[in-house]
């Protein structure tokens, strides 16, 4: 019987570490994946060496692989892109126990598709022998499921076959990859693939090339992919790796499994898409149809049903690891080929899936299905992207997507609900130009729509920071009618009327005594469990108990002016990202500032620049809107701080609401404006939208 794996007519890079590579963030990297090999659709990441996670070899913390919160971080972004996330890690055979519980950490994660394991007989790889080898893959497959695909990479030169014992790994892993680098070997990609295959070919696992594109020739590398598929029956290839291939390298990598070389799709260079038509096919409405396969029990063969978060009904099933029992069908009718984002609709309910196995039709340059596996765990009553498809309207069945239970995972379940085709008529021009407020996109919607779900209000915000943001000079002069708008009067009287309206708790949102901020605190104190306010917050986090107090759409967030005078960047990056993520799960849009300029010294003014290089990757990454209170700051006396070097400077008589006359030479008024005109672009763009 063949084995499946989730390699087959798929196209994969290997990334080795941050550090190693030009891109500042994930989405960077896929976007370059996007741009230059939309061939590609999986990324293997190497999350761990040894028993340590990357990151202790890694110093770039925005891609650095860290633990679980990390590898959810890169299965999410990538997701954004329409790639899939595999693990790769080498082993080492000297601690068993230590190195079987972070490769099943790491497979135990929703979104984790697959883990390689690279063994080599060399220095730095694996050392543990012969004997090791049972115990450690003993305990690794004891702690996931059976069905859970797990890999081996090699250097399959015939002399170093021996040398890591085949026959001990095999009763543990469904496939081997081969090392095939001719350049580096100095062969020719033909005794290159023919002395690999030769020596693993009687292995009975299914066998992919591991190709290389850095450092060769366009023609050998179209000689080694073609000799791979035609002649040696590759489903798939993986080409090594991020770091080392140029970009004037990569054309030649990118072809299909087929041959055809595809276009880069709309916005592969970060740009916001713009869209034309939707087609939205519901559960139970026109295009949808689903059944149960033959000969499944009746226990097995019954849908159950929920209350939709985007209307109607969707309907729910228990996964299953080794065979498909009931189906699904959605069949948007497209009569308009084209370019079109397809996302799926994820309710907060009976969707624990983390491989839901979507079988997209009518894709143009492939001839059958094409298999796309979402993570559903990670999603919450909002859409899930499976990516953007050249659909073809003349295909058999353009646009039409299956989806069945068999997702190799057991006893979780598989959600049902609404998927909707987009049609993309363009995209808007990426700005250079630094503003003050960017990154305002459809994802910062999507947190809306699901907060809404939740409960939270949309004129209302919140306010999250250190001293600068629970001053009463920041805003409390605007929700007290103390201001002064000036020229601004009719852009931003509007949005002080909206966001003056509701309670938030101790007044409106401009006036509210925030509960996540205060004097002297940096990030670990917004997270920090029953660190300020007892009295109303008990035990909780204060940047939770200020979501769940006040209910708002929106968070003020800036937050770093104290934790660059000493915390370790990688340690804030962190914190960070646990505000953003805390945010984005109760459905508050993260709105993320950078910090103001320190007039103290040399070293201080390069941890600012440093923290906000942080913001600004996070924000990206993240893709939420980034405020950026630095630049606005820039051509104001003294860049706007006061005398004390760190915080802003204020009028003599504290009127930092206002906007005319003198009143922007003051680093407090240009907050005070700022964040209006913030709020502002998050109401029209989002709240109101």
């Amino acid at each position: 019987m063949a084995i499946i794996t989730p390699y087959d007519d798929k196209i994969a890079i290997w990334h080795h570490k941050g550090q190693a590579v030009a891109e500042q963030s994930i989405d960077q990297l896929a976007q370059k994946v996007r741009r230059l090999a939309p061939a590609v659709s999986q990324v293997w990441v190497k999350t761990s060496d040894g028993s340590d996670w990357m990151a202790k070899y890694d110093n770039k913390p925005a891609l650095a692989i860290d633990g679980p919160a990390a590898i959810r971080r890169w299965i999410t972004t990538l997701q954004k892109y329409g790639l899939e996330f595999h693990a790769w890690a080498v082993p080492r055979g000297l601690d068993i126990e230590g190195e079987a519980n972070i490769l099943a950490q790491t497979c135990q994660i929703p979104g984790v598709r697959s883990l390689i394991l690279d063994v080599e007989p060399y220095s730095g790889f694996y050392q543990g022998g012969r004997q090791s080898v049972r115990p450690l893959m003993s305990r690794l497959r004891a702690a996931i499921p059976g069905a859970f695909h797990i890999a081996m990479c090699v250097d399959p030169r015939p002399n170093h076959y021996a040398e890591i014992f085949p026959d001990e790994w095999f009763p543990f892993v469904n496939s081997v990859h081969l090392q095939l680098y001719w350049g580096t070997f100095q062969v020719s990609p033909d005794t290159a693939l023919a002395n690999g295959y030769r020596a693993w070919g009687s292995y009975n696992r299914p066998l992919f090339p591991v190709l290389q594109a850095h450092a060769v020739d366009a023609a050998s590398v179209e000689r080694a992919r073609s000799l791979a598929v035609g002649s040696y029956g590759a489903k798939g290839i993986s080409w090594w790796v991020l770091s080392t291939i140029q970009d004037n390298e990569f054309p030649p990598i990118n072809r299909l499994v087929n041959g055809l070389t595809p276009p880069a799709p709309p916005g592969a260079d970060g740009s916001a898409l713009q869209y034309g038509s939707t087609i939205t096919v519901s559960v139970g409405g026109p295009g949808y149809a689903d059944g149960t396969f033959q000969g499944v029990p009746p226990a097995l063969a019954t849908f159950k049903t929920y209350q939709s978060g985007a209307g109607g009904i969707g309907k729910y099933h228990a996964t299953d690891d080794h065979v498909a029992n009931v189906w699904a069908r959605w069949d948007p009718q497209i009569k308009q080929s084209g370019w079109y984002s397809i996302e799926v609709f994820v309710p907060n309910q009976h969707a624990t899936a983390g491989k839901a196995r979507y079988k997209l039709h009518g894709v143009a340059g492939q001839s059958g299905e094409l298999i796309l596996t979402l993570p559903q765990a990670y999603y919450n009553n909002e859409w899930a992207p499976l990516g953007i498809f050249q659909i073809n309207a003349a295909a058999k069945e353009p646009g039409v997507i299956y989806l069945n239970d068999w997702t190799f995972e057991p006893g979780l379940e598989l959600a049902f609900d609404v998927i909707r085709w987009r049609l993309v008529t363009g995209t808007a021009p990426v700005s250079t130009t630094p503003s003050v407020i960017s990154g305002i996109t459809q994802h910062a919607r999507d947190i809306f729509q699901k907060g809404k779900q939740l409960g939270n209000r949309a004129n209302v915000f919140s306010r999250v920071g250190d001293s600068i943001s629970a001053s009463p000079l920041f805003l409390t002069p605007i929700g007290l009618g103390q201001y002064d708008l000036g020229q601004y009067r009719n852009e931003l009287a509007p949005v002080i009327s909206y966001f003056s309206q509701a309670n938030a708790r101790t007044g409106n949102s401009f006036a509210n005594a925030p509960l996540a901020a205060g004097n002297g605190w940096g990030a670990d104190r917004i997270i920090q469990p029953g660190y300020a306010y007892t009295d109303v917050c008990g035990n909780e986090m204060p940047l939770v108990c200020e979501y769940r107090r006040v209910k708002p759409a929106v968070a003020l967030i800036m937050i770093g002016t104290n934790d660059s005078g000493g915390v370790d960047p990688a340690v804030y990056a962190a914190n960070l990202r646990q505000i953003i993520e805390i945010s984005i799960n109760m459905g508050v849009i993260p709105v993320i500032s950078t910090i103001p300029p320190k007039h103290v010294d040399a070293w201080n003014n390069a941890r600012v620049s440093q923290w906000n290089d942080i913001i600004r990757t996070l924000a990206r990454q993240y893709d939420v809107p980034l405020w950026d209170y630095w630049y606005a700051l820039q051509n104001a006396p003294n860049q706007g701080i006061g005398p004390d070097g760190i915080h802003p400077s204020a009028p003599p008589d504290s009127a930092t609401a206002r906007f005319s006359g003198d009143g922007l030479n003051y680093g407090y008024n240009i907050r005070n404006l700022t964040a209006l005109q913030v709020l502002n672009a998050v109401w029209r763009q989002v709240l109101s939208s």
